[in-house]
């Protein structure tokens, strides 16, 4: 009876197509360029900016900026912020994660900030965002979370720059070779 059920199970097994876990490639830029994209439904967290941003086209060593341009989409950028309340920011995502808010705490330099975003906002700046997050054993990541482009409309002064996410996924590149 055991013996029978151990075959039934090794029988699903094998006739399964099963794909191991693999943490290394789960958190590799080359896993992504190769698939062609990043997708918030896959759940999609690097271990540095560098990692995130290399999926673009360039191949990054360090990266110690949280605002990049996109290395080769013109009018896109890449996001790396902090969604929670810091010294200089008050980044929230919304509970669905279709809106960010970005409200600058430093005194002075609040409402400059939101000039900036519409600005960008007029070169037509969407936002390929990977939020600043802790895993579940403590250590620091980066989770894609779309793509977001300024709600005009709806920051201001007070609110701060509101982004709502138009894309759930990202064209990836493969590094461009330089001659």
């Amino acid at each position: 009876m055991i013996d029978d059920a151990v075959d039934q199970i090794s029988a699903v097994a094998e006739a399964t197509d099963f794909d191991e876990w693999n943490p290394r490639a789960e958190m590799s830029p080359a896993t992504y360029i190769a698939k062609g994209r990043v997708e918030v439904d896959e759940d999609v967290a690097f271990r540095t900016m560098a990692d995130a941003a290399s999926c673009f086209g360039k191949t990054y060593a360090g990266l110690q900026q949280s605002f990049i341009p996109h290395p080769t989409e013109r009018g896109k950028y890449l996001w790396f912020p902090k969604l929670y309340e810091n010294a200089q920011w008050l980044n929230t995502l919304s509970p669905d994660e279709t809106v960010i808010t970005e409200i600058c705490k430093i005194p002075d330099q609040g409402e400059p900030q939101v000039d900036r975003n519409i600005r960008q906002f007029e070169l037509n700046g969407r936002r390929l965002v990977f939020a600043r997050v802790r895993s579940p054993l403590g250590d620091l990541m980066y989770r894609f979370k779309g793509e977001y482009l300024l709600d005009v409309n709806a920051s201001n002064y007070e609110r701060g720059a509101v982004f709502n996410r138009v894309a759930k996924e990202a064209k990836t590149y493969e590094p461009r070779r330089i001659m």
